[in-house]
């Protein structure tokens, strides 16, 4: 997550607008209306943020078609994201791709994750993460 300490967000700019009209005797401008003004962007802004706040949840949750044809692969066997990828059919997955939708699986509790040893052809030894279908008793 950004820090966001630092920045003068327009939010603050608005909130220092009002402390300001607030402290301000003026029979030139029409303060109270200003005060309105600034207050009805600032609604509008925190109306904004909630609203892109509420989008960013439901797309994290949402499984594409990306994701449903990931989900079609998946097997009670474990297999590594390069093997799902391969058996994956949609035009543009790549395993970049295939991977971020097996995390998306993963946090929705719909597959699992797992370690799988595995030995290179010069032999060397590894661990791979794999993933397989999720079943009710996990």
């Amino acid at each position: 997550m950004k820090n966001n300490e630092n920045r003068y967000t327009k939010t603050n700019k608005l909130a220092d607008i009002e402390k300001i009209l607030n402290t301000v005797d003026s029979t030139e401008y029409d303060i109270p209306a200003l005060i309105e003004f600034v207050q009805g962007e600032q609604a509008a802004l925190a109306r904004k943020a909630e609203k892109a706040r509420e989008t960013a949840a439901a797309k994290k949750t949402e499984i594409d078609e990306l994701g449903e044809a990931v989900l079609a692969v998946l097997t009670a066997e474990p297999q590594t994201r390069d093997q799902i990828a391969d058996q994956v059919d949609v035009a543009e997955s790549t395993i970049a791709k295939v991977g971020a939708r097996l995390t998306k699986l993963v946090a929705a509790g719909r597959a699992v994750k797992t370690e799988i040893a595995s030995t290179s052809a010069s032999g060397k030894k590894s661990t791979k993460m794999a993933y397989a279908l999720a079943t009710d008793a996990e």
